[in-house]
């Protein structure tokens, strides 16, 4: 028996000998030479995968792998036998779809997936009967399947706050100035397959009104995405948008795009935030200083938040806190009350650091000088009373001198003359000085008085105790100084006239009408005037002209004295005097009399009823009787008529 073992497959003419000579072998050759026909084995781990498909693939399409089956020996195999089959081993949990199909000796399974990446997987050769399986030569094999073209709608954009990726959803978003706003843009199919591919333009781009900014993204290998970064120092309200950009083509946005991206302010910046002050800055009253807080980009910060972290220190950066109050436009003030006039200096700080507007200078003013209220005469017109409207340092105690603090007008004569000799000031409260006047001051109601507090030097700026005087403010002395002015009013209650007009009712036609208003007397030892005149009646009184007339001539005069002849006899007159004193009251007084007529007077002669007369010598009568007023009297002397009764003594 012979033997032989063949590996290679094909068609062999084999002869066989025995000690050189062919044998016949029955086999339709008498040579023994017979065709000897070597078929491949099954198909085996030597079987050889190739084509593009064995290596690489496109998310979504039907790639094939073309397999030349090969024996054990390596021979090819040209039809497969029935129990053999092919089929992919590819990793787990990834969703691959296969086929397989053999054509004579070569088998093309295809596959297909909707997710790229690179994967490890094996062809293997199946026994369909015994479900054994040897993975063909070269397996694993290293598949890269690659992503389809971009499909924005599954672009996913991301925002990094801080180490963390937050998705941007096309909500708002809010950062703070000087913040940088850093956006990844991951390019993605249709399948979602992250496609890592450099060279697209995309780019961010934001704008506030007429202010735009733009940057284009960037490439990143590591991480396979496009980066892009805006830093936004203007606070406010931005549009922002990203954008795919193709060469020939519009730009399109990329999704959650627009969306809007708010600025708020940094944090507080102690070197740009500014002092104010608001309000009027006057000893005692309330004003107050405001911090107009800016980041480090000159945002104007709202500080609601902050406004406990901020302290007023007033006079010192450790003198008296002073909280602030947050106002509407983000800037914070503190109230602030200074009684001292002079220059102030305010620190505010923040968080216990001083702004560098510190110290903040503030002029404090002098308050307005307390003002005259009025000036009167007291109701016994003796003294004048001068009212002020707040209460005041007075200046002094006691009893002053006038003339240190009023000053006579243009015009005006001394002190002295204006208030009578010796007058005297007394402070009698805060609000409250009087003026009593010197005997004869001829001061009268709307005389207008100035006065100067200022305490002039050339003034005997005394009291009567030999006390300095000081300057006359207001109670706290942190006002200006007292000058004002003022007229003298009328008093409350001013005492009347004390009129009185005495004379006869009666009088004779040969007397004299006596009227007289002497005993008239005038509140604070002043002077009245007087006017007379005749009281009009109807029917007119007689001779009443020049009775007018007469009674006119004695205008200013407290006594008139008419002769009665003047007068109708038995004819009632009234005369008026107006009384009128320095204030303008006045009072009216009448008398009413008539004149009657009289008869010559009796005369008694004492002695005989004759007398012997002696020319060129005197003769004296004796007798009771009146001299007459009127007729032919001449002062003293009392006419005769004579008649001689006898010359017989001549």
């Amino acid at each position: 028996a012979v033997s032989m073992s063949i590996t290679t497959s094909g068609t062999y003419n084999v002869q066989a000998l025995l000690k050189g000579v062919g044998l016949g072998l029955g086999v339709g050759s008498s040579d023994g030479t017979f065709t000897l026909t070597v078929s491949p084995g099954r198909a085996s781990n030597n079987s050889v995968a190739s084509g593009p498909g064995r290596n690489s693939g496109l998310v979504g399409a039907t790639q094939p792998v073309n397999v030349a089956l090969v024996d054990r020996f390596g021979n090819s195999i040209s039809s497969a036998h029935p129990d053999t089959t092919l089929a992919f081993q590819f990793p787990a949990g990834i969703p691959f779809a296969t086929t397989v199909a053999i054509t004579g000796g070569t088998g093309t399974p295809t596959y297909s997936t909707t997710v790229a990446g690179t994967y490890a997987y094996s062809i293997l050769v199946v026994s369909r009967s015994t479900g054994a399986s040897v993975p063909i030569g070269g397996s694993p094999f290293t598949l890269v399947v690659n992503p389809e073209a971009v499909f924005l709608p599954n672009t996913l954009v991301y925002r990094m706050n801080g180490f963390a990726q937050v998705p941007l959803l096309g909500e708002a978003e809010t950062i703070i100035a000087g913040q940088t706003f850093n956006v990844d843009m991951l390019l993605r199919d249709k399948f979602g397959n992250h496609r890592q591919v450099p060279g697209e333009i995309l780019d961010l781009a934001a704008t506030k009104g007429s202010l735009a900014l733009r940057e284009l993204a960037t490439y990143v290998p590591a991480s396979g995405r496009y980066q892009a970064a805006l830093t936004l120092t203007e606070t406010g309200a931005y549009t922002v948008e990203m954008h795919y950009i193709q060469s020939g083509q519009n730009p399109t946005a990329l999704p959650a795009t627009p969306l809007t991206l708010t600025v708020t302010p940094g944090p507080l910046s102690t070197v740009h935030s500014t002092l104010s002050r608001l309000g009027v800055a006057s000893a005692g009253n309330e004003f107050y200083v405001c911090v107009a807080a800016f980041d480090q980009y000159s945002n104007a910060r709202v500080t609601k938040t902050d406004v406990d972290a901020f302290v007023l220190r007033v006079g010192a950066p450790d003198a008296l806190d002073a909280k602030f109050v947050v106002q509407g436009d983000g800037s914070v003030c503190s109230p602030v009350k200074w009684l001292k006039v002079g220059d102030l200096q305010v620190y505010a700080l923040f968080n216990s650091v001083v702004l560098s507007a510190s110290p903040f200078n503030i002029r404090i003013d002098p308050l307005p000088a307390p003002g005259v209220k009025e000036i009167r005469f007291a109701d016994s017109l003796g003294r004048l009373t001068v009212l002020f409207t707040e209460d005041t340092n007075q200046g002094s105690v006691g009893v002053f001198p006038c003339h240190s603090l009023f000053t006579p007008d243009a015009g005006q004569a001394t002190m002295d003359y204006i208030f009578g000799p010796f007058p005297t000031c007394v402070w009698v409260s805060p609000t409250k000085m009087e003026v009593w006047l010197g005997k004869g001051s001829p001061i009268v109601v709307g005389a207008l008085l100035k006065i100067d507090g200022d305490r002039p030097a050339n003034t005997n700026a005394t009291n009567n105790e030999g006390v300095r005087l000081r300057a006359v403010q207001n109670r706290l002395e942190n006002s200006f100084v007292l000058k004002a002015q003022a007229p003298v009013l009328f008093p409350h209650n001013p005492p009347p006239i004390g009129g009185v007009l005495q004379g006869f009712d009666v009088v004779g036609t040969c007397g004299t009408i006596h009227l007289d208003a002497s005993d008239s007397t005038a509140a604070g030892g002043r002077e009245l005037s007087y006017s007379w005149g005749l009281m009009p009646r109807n029917p007119p009184n007689t001779n009443e002209a020049a009775i007018t007339s007469a009674l006119a001539a004695f205008g200013g005069q407290k006594k008139v004295e008419l002769s009665a002849q003047l007068f109708q006899p038995d004819e009632w007159y009234t005369v008026l005097v107006r009384l009128k004193d320095f204030l303008g009251q006045v009072q009216d007084m009448t008398k009413v009399f008539k004149t009657t007529e009289e008869s010559p007077p009796n005369i008694f002669i004492f002695g005989p009823g004759k007398r012997q007369l002696d020319r060129s010598r005197d003769i004296t009568l004796m007798g009771p009787g009146s001299l007459p007023s009127c007729g032919n009297s001449t002062g003293n002397t009392l006419l005769f008529n004579w008649t001689i009764a006898s010359t017989a003594h001549l």
